[in-house]
């Protein structure tokens, strides 16, 4: 991942195999494998990517996923939903299919 472009390439040759682009609104930061997907976590925006390299939803908040004061992770990937932080403190949780289950505002 190199920010908006998703690439996978053969370690050997080093030769792109596949190639797509996504529009976060803001930095990319970690790819995690799921499955055969992905899920990329990002600034403002969550993703889940499919092998074939095509978005299969996303999920943004009300502020940046970074937390403010802590040096706690704004991203957690537990086995039955993504755990997340915004910079103002709230907390998400939302499942695989990226859909809410639990919004906390503060």
């Amino acid at each position: 991942m190199l920010n908006d472009v998703l690439c996978i390439f053969n370690p050997i040759t080093l030769e792109i195999t596949q190639k797509s682009a996504i529009s976060p609104l803001g930095t990319m930061f970690e790819v995690h494998p799921f499955g055969k997907d992905y899920i990329l976590y990002g600034e403002i925006e969550i993703y889940r990517i499919s092998e074939d390299l095509k978005e299969k939803w996303s999920f943004s908040a009300r502020d940046i996923f970074v937390r403010c004061g802590s040096n706690d992770s704004a991203f957690e990937m537990k086995d039955d939903r993504i755990c997340l932080y915004d910079f103002l403190d709230n907390y998400y949780e939302i499942d695989y299919d990226g859909n809410i289950i639990t919004d906390i505002m503060k």
